[in-house]
């Protein structure tokens, strides 16, 4: 579910539900790494589930929104900072850097 089945000839409706399962996917898991202080099960240089369909509706826009911040700041928390040895201070700064400065569209 993490690759683009748009190569594989489905059709945009079914390409378009399989992107925003994924990234509904994405955020639980971002989400309950971060809460139960495990690392998230997807990872980012893995997936290529760009969903490039589903921008053209601004409620699916929103999911994808979601699921970018999931990925790239919250996945990038739980990661960081669910290791064994204690984070130190200069890279939880910068991962406080990452989320303040995410873009959030008007």
């Amino acid at each position: 579910i993490d690759r683009n089945s748009a190569n594989w000839g489905l059709p945009p409706k079914g390409v378009q539900r399989r992107c925003i399962l994924f990234w509904v996917l994405l955020v639980a898991d971002a989400w309950n790494g971060l809460n139960t202080g495990r690392p998230p099960l997807f990872s980012s240089p893995y997936v290529d589930c760009l969903c490039s369909l589903v921008l053209t509706n601004r409620s699916f826009g929103i999911v994808v929104l979601w699921g970018k911040y999931a990925a790239e700041c919250v996945a990038e928390v739980a990661t960081r900072t669910s290791t064994a040895a204690a984070s130190t201070y200069a890279v939880i700064m910068e991962i406080d850097h990452k989320v303040c400065e995410f873009p959030i569209p008007d």
